[in-house]
């Protein structure tokens, strides 16, 4: 029997782009075991890559594997401390467990300090300070988000969501409508306003 011998790879050599946009694809047409194995056996040969990680954290969200979310999100987070996407899912990740949550807060104060004029990390962030009941300071982050993003609906909906918490009812129907115009097909939009 032939003796094959694996091949080395260097943990900082970059994974081959048109693998990740191909687990990419798998992932938005819902094909998440194919996704998964694909991403692992790419992982496998360059464990080094956040790009990787990053991918894994979302195929597991969707999956609503959160612990494993997590493990691909804090993996992501620690080999590009950089990068605003890494700190966003680790944040979006960790909201979903109690027991993260003080991590998740601190993975979105991070991601508002690397990427203030991204209205995702003060979307995230408006939605952690929701989930600990910091409704004041949910709607300051919401706030923030709608400014830096107009056009983003997901900041608009949390804007929605938190004047719903709070019963200020005009300010939610006003988001809401809001959330519609940019996308008629947002079903969250459509539950809040109605």
């Amino acid at each position: 029997m032939k003796r094959v011998n694996a091949r080395t790879h260097t943990p900082s050599q970059p994974v081959d782009r048109r693998a990740l946009a191909e687990i990419d694809d798998l992932i938005d047409n819902g094909a998440f075991e194919a996704a998964s194995v694909l991403a692992w056996d790419v992982q496998r040969v360059t464990p080094g890559d956040p790009a990787i990680w990053l991918l894994l954290t979302r195929i597991d969200f969707l999956r609503e594997r959160y612990a494993a979310a997590m493990y691909a999100a804090r993996m992501a987070s620690r080999l590009d401390p950089s990068s605003t996407e890494a700190w966003v899912w680790l944040a979006r990740t960790g909201a979903t467990r109690a027991r993260w949550r003080t991590e998740a807060l601190d993975a979105a104060l991070q991601a508002t300090a690397l990427g203030p004029a991204d209205p995702r990390t003060w979307t995230v962030l408006a939605e952690l300070h929701l989930l600990l009941d910091a409704q004041y300071e949910a709607a300051i982050a919401a706030e923030r988000a709608v400014r830096v993003g107009p056009t983003d609906v997901a900041a608009h909906r949390a804007l929605g969501n938190i004047a719903l918490a709070a019963e200020e009812w005009p300010h939610a129907a006003a988001a809401f409508r809001r959330t519609l115009e940019l996308d008629p097909h947002d079903a969250e939009g459509q539950a809040g306003l109605a």
